[in-house]
Order: structure tokens, then sequence, then C-alpha cells
């Protein structure tokens, strides 16, 4: 059996050189219903997981390709429709889940569930790092956020090129094997792996 090969539920973003990772920011950014990277598209209207509703876009696809369906502005990163803080539209928008108190909006058992037939057959997991969702499309438990594990050909930039953070992984354990670990970001899409400051006054002590 061959190393795990993953699928990222956004689409690929296209990145230019500098910045602490020697890549630019990309043209991306994180969708506020459920955190998952979302690529510039044509108009300010954007949708989480394919592309907006005006260009073709439907909630069945989104789901489909591992986004969660929520569609906003990209300006201004306003809801305009599939969920809104307190109020999210399925289990995916864990950002929604809590209302700005910071206590739940609803129970966990009112948060409406995916249905099972807008999902692949195939199992869908959140990066330990950045959160987005991967698919493990066949292979082992080896994983790689953004593409195929390193392997089986998998590289930090087809990774990072492809939308996700790079992040190396056990799939049944979620440990980390390489390109960060939690408190030590390998990069800024890592933001899992971000220390608190109070953790990092325990790390001084």
């Amino acid at each position: 059996m061959g190393c795990g090969s993953s699928r990222v539920g956004v689409a690929p973003v296209q990145l230019s050189h500098a910045s602490s990772v020697g890549l630019a920011e990309p043209v991306a950014k994180r969708c506020p219903a459920c955190g998952a990277y979302v690529q510039m598209q044509e108009n300010d209207a954007v949708m989480c997981g394919c592309e907006a509703r005006a260009a073709g876009g439907t909630l069945d696809k989104a789901l489909l390709n591992g986004g969660c369906g929520h569609e906003f502005s990209w300006s201004t990163l306003d809801p305009i429709s599939c969920g809104r803080p307190g109020s999210p539209d399925n289990e995916r928008q864990a950002n929604f889940i809590l209302a700005h108190t910071g206590k739940p909006a609803r129970s966990s058992e009112a948060v409406p569930a995916v249905p099972s037939e807008r999902l692949r057959p195939l199992v869908l997991k959140s990066c330990p790092a950045c959160g987005i969702y991967i698919e493990k499309a066949d292979g082992n438990d080896d994983m790689m956020c953004g593409c195929e594990a390193r392997d089986a050909g998998g590289t930090f930039e087809k990774a990072i090129s492809n939308g996700g953070c790079g992040h190396e992984f056990n799939w049944t354990t979620l440990l980390p094997s390489a390109c960060g670990k939690p408190g030590y970001p390998d990069n800024p899409r890592q933001v899992n792996f971000v220390m608190t400051p109070k953790q990092e006054d325990v790390v001084r002590l």
C-alpha cells in the first residue's frame, strides 16, 4: 500500500515569492465560517468550496469539494448566505457555532449535519495545522496537507500552490511528522499551531 494521497477542498492558490516561508501571501482568505482557504474569485461574492453562485456554484458542489458552502463578500467578509455568526448552516461552519459572546449559539444537537448524500464516500478530516478539510483518497496513513504524501511525490511547493499548508501528519492519530507542530508553525497558514501569549509564558518558564 502506497503513501496516502489527499485532496484539498478549495481552489488552487497561485503564489509568488517572499515572506517567512519563501512565498508571498496568496490571493486567498480564510472562510469566516469554517476557516478553509478560499481563493479570490472574479466578483466580490465568493463561496467556500467552489465558484460563486452567480458563476454556477451550488451548495452541493461546495460540500462535495470539502468546503462549507458559506457565501460572503471578499472585500468585507460580511455574510451573504448559507450561515452567519451564531447561526451556522451546517456542522462544518465551526466558527459560526459560537456567538460573539463565546457562548454556544445552539446546542450541538441543533447544528444541522451535512447530509451524507452530499459528501464524498471517502473520509474527510481537518488539517491539524491550518484547519482546511482534507480527503484521504487512498494509500497509507502518511499525509501532507495540500497534495499527496512526500513518498508519493508530494512537495511543500505543490502543497502550498494547491491551497494547503504543507503539514505532514499521521491520518489516524493526527500526530505531526514534519513541517510544523503545535507551538511551532512552519508558515503563516498554520494558524492552529501558533502559541497563545499564555503558552509562550509557560515556555519561558
